[in-house]
C-alpha cells in the first residue's frame, strides 16, 4: 500500500508538472484510451472497462550547436472496474511512466533516469527481452520501464555501442530470472556492427545475487543477435544464462528464435512473419542442458485499406499442446483509433477447457 500511495504521489506531481511547466517543449502530447473486455475461462464470465490517460511531454533544457540537453517525462492514470463483479470491485492506478534526462553530442548519448530499454532481432518470441515486456499487437508500443543510466556510442558506419547500468527493483522479470533471491544493481552492454545484408549484434549483462544478506551467487547473460534482408527477412536471435551459486551447482540456459518474414503480392499486401523458439535448462555445465520447450508463432497482417488492417496471430507451443489465437481489427485516423479483438487458448493433452476475450478499444492522441 505504501509503494501504490508513493507511485501514485509522484504521479500526481509528474502531472503538475506536465501541465505548469515552462520549459522550452519539444512536443506534448496526451493519449485518452477506453477499454471492454470479456473474458470466459472455464466457465468462469468476467467483464471489466478501463479508462487510462497518459499525458507526455518531450521539453528542451539547454542546446548549443551540438550539444543538447533535452528530456521526456510521462504519467499513467488508470481506471478499471469489474462490471460482472458483485462487490462492485473498482481498480485505480496512478504511477510514473517515464522519466529520463538525456545528454546527446554529435555521436554521443547518455540517458539517465526511468526509461524503456530494449534491442535484438525478434519480434514475438524474445530471448532478449531483458528490460522490458512489449506485447507484439499494441500500436503504442507500451512497456514498463526501468531506472537505469545507458550510454550510446554511435559510429558513422551505423554501429554502435551501449553500456547500461539499472537498478535491481526495477528490473522486469522474465522467465529466466531466478525467484525469490535478492539482486543487486545490473551492469551490461551491446555492440552492434552492420555488414553488407546482415547486422549482428552483441549482448551482456552482469549482476550479483544475495540472499539472507549475504552473496549467493553470480549471473551472466550473453545475447547474440543477427539480422539478415535481401529477398527475404530472416533473423536469429539468442540468449545464454548462466547462474553461478556459491551452495549448489551452476545452472545454465539458453533461449534461441528463429524468424523470417515475407510479404505476399495479394490485394494490398499479405504480410506474413514466422518465428520458432527452442529453450534449453541444465546443471553441472553447458553440455548438460537439455530441451525444455519448443513454441512457434505466426502473424498475418492485412491492410483492407488505408485506414484499416487485420492482425492474425497463433503461438503454439508443441511439448503441451498449448495453443493461443488471436484475431485484431484495427482502424487508425490521425488522432483517432478503433480496435476489436477476439481470441481463445486451449490445451488439449490435459483437457482444460478453452479460455475465450473479447476487446474493444478506443484511444486518441492529440
Amino acid at each position: 500500500m505504501g509503494c501504490y500511495r508513493l507511485k501514485s504521489f509522484t504521479a500526481i506531481v509528474l502531472l503538475f508538472f506536465l501541465l505548469t511547466c515552462n520549459l522550452s517543449a519539444v512536443e506534448e502530447k496526451n493519449i485518452f484510451g477506453m477499454e471492454l473486455v470479456n473474458l470466459s475461462d472455464g466457465g468462469i464470465d468476467g467483464l471489466h472497462s478501463k479508462a487510462f490517460w497518459q499525458p507526455e511531454l518531450d521539453y528542451d533544457v539547454y542546446s548549443n550547436g551540438s550539444f543538447q540537453i533535452s528530456g521526456s517525462i510521462s504519467a499513467w492514470f488508470e481506471k478499471r472496474v469489474d462490471i460482472l463483479d458483485d462487490s462492485e470491485n473498482f481498480n485505480d492506478n496512478a504511477s510514473t511512466y517515464r522519466n529520463w534526462l538525456r545528454l546527446t553530442n554529435k555521436a554521443t548519448e547518455l540517458r539517465i533516469g526511468l526509461q524503456r530499454i530494449n534491442f535484438g532481432t525478434a519480434q514475438i518470441l524474445r530471448p532478449l527481452k531483458w528490460f522490458d515486456n512489449l506485447n507484439y499487437q499494441d500500436i503504442f508500443e507500451r512497456s514498463e520501464g526501468v531506472n537505469a543510466m545507458l550510454f550510446k556510442q554511435f559510429f558513422g558506419n551505423s554501429s554502435s555501442v551501449w553500456l547500461w547500468s539499472v537498478l535491481p527493483e526495477d528490473v522486469i522479470s522474465d522467465e529466466f530470472s531466478i525467484k525469490d533471491i535478492e539482486q543487486r544493481l545490473e551492469y551490461g552492454g551491446r555492440i552492434q556492427y552492420p555488414f553488407p545484408y546482415i547486422q549482428p549484434g552483441l549482448s551482456w549483462n552482469y549482476k550479483t545475487l544475495y540472499a539472507n544478506g549475504s552473496d549467493s551467487g553470480r549471473e551472466y547473460r550473453f545475447g547474440l543477435d543477427t539480422r539478415f534482408d535481401h529477398f527475404i527477412g530472416m533473423w536469429t536471435e539468442t540468449a545464454v544464462f548462466r547462474t553461478d551459486l556459491l551452495d549448489s551447482e551452476d545452472a545454465w540456459m539458453a533461449s534461441n528464435t528463429l524468424g523470417m518474414d515475407y510479404t505476399v503480392s495479394i490485394g494490398n499486401g499479405l504480410y506474413l512473419m514466422s518465428e520458432t523458439n527452442m529453450n534449453h535448462m541444465g546443471y553441472a555445465g553447458w553440455e548438460a542442458m537439455e530441451p525444455q520447450t519448443v513454441t512457434s508463432a505466426l502473424a498475418m497482417t492485412y491492410p483492407l485499406g488505408i485506414l484499416d488492417s487485420v492482425i492474425f496471430t497463433i503461438l503454439r507451443e508443441w511439448k503441451n499442446d498449448h495453443g493461443r489465437y488471436d484475431m485484431l481489427f484495427r482502424r487508425t485516423y490521425d488522432h483517432l483509433g478503433f480496435e476489436i479483438g477476439a481470441g481463445f487458448s486451449s490445451i488439449k493433452s490435459s483437457g482444460k477447457a478453452r479460455d475465450k476475450t473479447l476487446r474493444l478499444s478506443l484511444n486518441y492522441t492529440i
